[in-house]
């Protein structure tokens, strides 16, 4: 849920529910939405398998805890504080990110190389002295996971480390809120994961989500 608070002329798109509020605050009723109480909540009023829906018939059903209005806005306002300092510490990481990023590229092309081994790479797209290419065939086993999200009798529970697991971090730890499911044990024999695998996204709505590593 995100308040729109912009004086500017905008529409909303498809696979959007909109609420007009009466009385609230608007930004305090966003948060309010987002909070893990009516997460909770929200995830319960969720349809389907594949693709996951809610609707506003059910939407209606759900109760918001709701303060006076003075107390709304001032909890809005206080967490809206916050939000900008988390926005500006997004920035400051983002920059860090990028530098990552540029460093990552010139070691990982040879062309910046520590002391303890040899000179660097002197021509741009030619590995340096010492270096071999590989077909990811050659040193690594690759497949597809087929195990579905779904639960079937018979088949044995399951934590899935999902597309959103492997989008969003940069490392696969046990601590993680897996989604829960079952696999049959051909299904677990393959795909089980082990210390050392690497995952990568294999579908998106754009070419540069696809192929993101964990």
């Amino acid at each position: 849920c995100v308040a729109y608070t912009k004086n500017v002329e905008a529409y909303a798109g498809g696979d959007i529910v909109i609420f007009s509020p009466k009385k609230v605050d608007c930004i305090y009723l966003s948060y309010s939405l987002n909070s893990d109480l009516m997460t909770r909540h929200r995830r319960k009023l969720g349809q389907g398998h594949s693709v996951v829906h809610v609707y506003s018939s059910g939407l209606k059903k759900l109760h918001v805890p709701l303060p006076p209005l003075p107390e709304q806005k001032k909890i809005a306002e206080i967490l809206s504080a916050w939000d900008m300092a988390i926005e500006l510490l997004g920035k400051l990481v983002d920059a860090k990110t990028k530098l990552k990023k540029a460093l990552m590229q010139q070691l990982l092309t040879g062309k910046l190389r520590f002391k303890e081994f040899r000179k660097p790479s002197e021509k741009n797209g030619v590995p340096p002295k010492g270096w071999n290419e590989a077909a990811l065939n050659d040193i690594a086993e690759i497949k597809f996971s087929g195990v579905d999200k779904k639960s079937h009798i018979g088949q044995r529970k399951v934590y899935l480390c999902n597309y959103m697991d492997v989008y969003n971090n940069n490392y696969i730890t046990a601590d993680m809120d897996f989604m829960h499911a079952t696999a049959s044990d051909n299904e677990i024999e393959k795909f089980s994961l082990e210390i050392g695998d690497i995952m990568i996204t294999k579908d998106s709505e754009t070419p540069d989500d696809i192929g993101v590593p964990s």
